[in-house]
């Protein structure tokens, strides 16, 4: 088993990246291994904010976490691809963000 971290250090914090290490080692008890890569993601952020227009940044960051994500799983071979979120826990979720804050 296999995890993937995208972070933006140090936009996000140090305990926030403990705290996904802390998880992948919970889940080691269980699945008897579990390797997990940390990707920083701060350059990429920038550079979609420098060029992509505001309404558009998290769904383009969204989209290059899915085409990271994408092109890691076909390198390990995996099965599958479990992205963890959730439409609508947070603002950003909202049907309404990820279509560029246009109302559908």
């Amino acid at each position: 088993m296999e995890g993937l971290h995208i972070h933006s250090y140090p936009v996000t914090s140090l305990e926030s990246i403990e705290k996904v290490v802390d998880i992948a080692k919970e889940l080691a008890r269980y699945t008897g291994s579990f390797r997990l890569q940390l990707l920083p993601f701060l350059d990429i952020q920038t550079e979609i904010r420098r060029f992509v227009p505001e309404q558009y940044n998290i769904t383009i960051m969204r989209r290059m976490f899915l085409r990271i994500a994408t092109e890691i799983a076909n390198q390990e071979k995996a099965y599958a691809l479990v992205t963890g979120e959730s439409l609508g826990q947070e603002a950003s979720q909202k049907m309404t963000e990820l279509v560029g804050g246009q109302k559908v």
